[in-house]
């Protein structure tokens, strides 16, 4: 690596990470970017709280240039009163949607879900042109535990500005096969006060970024819209007079009024609008489409999905730590 190992031996075992990272991200070459992207447990100083404490973890992961992509190397730097590698990355910014205080706690949240539900191990974020993507906690599968989502969830909603930050470009997430490798930060507030200025966040958490297909984002924006419809229903009406009160699930007149809105929503996943999406898709317009419809409009009318707020291109510059 043409590094000086001599400057590393004199230091004391637990600094020489310290000293190895400050020489390669100083280096006339820098470093791949791509070691943004790891699950490994990270340094504690500032400026290094992006770098892993070893290189001797197991399933290690760096993410991978995409085809075409610049060998943009990454660097450590000061940007105002903020150190961290710069590098460029594509980005997206990010927010909750609308928080669903008009539920009942017992039908909101990823509490009401069952144990195996999608929902519980993906968030989808959706965009104002109707296009819809993944976000899931790195490494995390259908096998992972549902607390991991629920705090991607609630890291994303205690944000000032959350961004997911990958290498690429946003054209071509649509065009791989698989996932970006990207993490969530958050922007700092005294960052950027030139607009030519890289903009300094702090990394969070790693995740996974994807497009979902052409056929899942035509449901999902079908969903979204019958979630709305549903909204306005008497039998979602019915439901949210409830939602100011701590009344148990099985009172009677409660019990009547959530099996109402679970027949209201029964019909809209059979409805017109439904059974031209799931016929267009190719699912068909059978019970086993609507029920997938069905969980789908449930979803979407609880509030679980992400917005997709800003999007910035690959060569933006970013100062991480």
């Amino acid at each position: 690596m043409g590094l000086d190992l001599s400057r590393i031996l004199a230091c004391k075992p637990r600094k020489r990470m310290l000293v190895l990272w400050r020489m390669i991200t100083t280096s006339p070459l820098g470093v791949d970017k791509g070691i943004l992207f790891h699950t490994a447990p990270t340094l504690k100083r500032r400026g290094l709280r992006w770098a892993p404490r070893s290189l001797l973890f197991t399933n290690m992961s760096f993410a991978r240039p995409a085809p075409g992509e610049p060998d943009n190397r990454a660097s450590l730097a000061k940007v105002g009163n903020t150190k961290g590698l710069v590098a460029e990355l594509a980005g997206i910014r990010i927010s909750v949607a609308e928080s669903p205080n008009y539920l009942p706690k017992v039908i909101a949240g990823f509490d009401s879900l069952p144990i195996f539900h999608d929902d519980r191990y993906r968030l989808l974020l959706k965009d104002g042109q109707g296009r819809w993507y993944l976000l899931v906690p790195r490494g995390i599968r259908t096998s992972a535990l549902p607390s991991d989502l629920e705090e991607l969830y609630a890291c994303v909603s205690k944000l000032n500005e959350p961004w997911v930050l990958y290498r690429g470009s946003h054209s071509d997430i649509s065009g791989r096969g698989g996932a970006h490798h990207a993490f969530l930060s958050e922007a700092k507030s005294e960052s950027q006060t030139q607009s030519n200025e890289p903009l300094c966040v702090n990394t969070k958490l790693q995740v996974d970024f994807g497009h979902v297909s052409s056929e899942m984002s035509r449901i999902c924006q079908a969903a979204y819209s019958l979630a709305q419809d549903l909204a306005s229903t008497a039998a979602a009406q019915a439901v949210r007079e409830f939602a100011a009160t701590d009344i148990d699930l099985e009172t009677p007149v409660y019990w009547e009024a959530l099996q109402n809105l679970d027949r209201e929503i029964e019909l809209l996943s059979k409805g017109p609008t439904a059974v031209h999406v799931l016929t267009t898709c190719g699912i068909g317009a059978n019970e086993l489409g609507f029920k997938r419809m069905d969980d789908y409009i449930t979803r979407r009318y609880r509030g679980l999905n992400l917005h997709v707020e800003q999007y910035a291109p690959g060569n933006t510059k970013w100062c991480v730590d």
